[in-house]
């Protein structure tokens, strides 16, 4: 991966690490190592947008559904998303966004759970936000 801050970011944040090995797993061809990088990649601009708009450090910790707004905006800064033509400059990763934070979501609603061995505050949430998913 290119050594930048995106990169750094990706690397730093536990949760990107976990999606992206859980995809490796159940895809372990080595094109897929590309789609992965994309995903860290991706994801890593995602939270840094967020960064931006609410002090945050971690994923996890920008997917509770009261940051939804917020997701929303970032989602569409991440797929350059223009209001006055109302249209995307990459409408594939707009898309995509929707799969990747769900993903993000059940994965770190897995981790909670293994981390605490019970069903704690934040894993209440991510759960919550997957039921509002349809």
């Amino acid at each position: 991966m290119r050594a930048d801050e995106i990169s750094c970011t990706a690397k730093m944040d536990p949760l990107i690490c976990a999606v992206v090995r859980r995809y490796l797993r159940s895809h372990r061809d080595k094109q897929f190592r590309l789609v992965a990088y994309k995903k860290m990649r991706q994801l890593a601009a995602f939270l840094s947008e967020i960064k931006k708009k609410k002090p945050v450090k971690k994923l996890l910790q920008s997917l509770d559904p009261a940051n939804f707004d917020i997701i929303v905006e970032c989602a569409k800064i991440s797929a350059r998303f223009d209001a006055k033509t109302a249209t995307y400059g990459a409408l594939s990763l707009a898309s995509h966004m929707r799969t990747e934070l769900k993903d993000c979501i059940d994965v770190g609603y897995n981790m909670s759970l293994k981390l605490h061995h019970r069903e704690t505050e934040e894993a209440t949430k991510l759960n919550g936000a997957t039921k509002c998913q349809h």
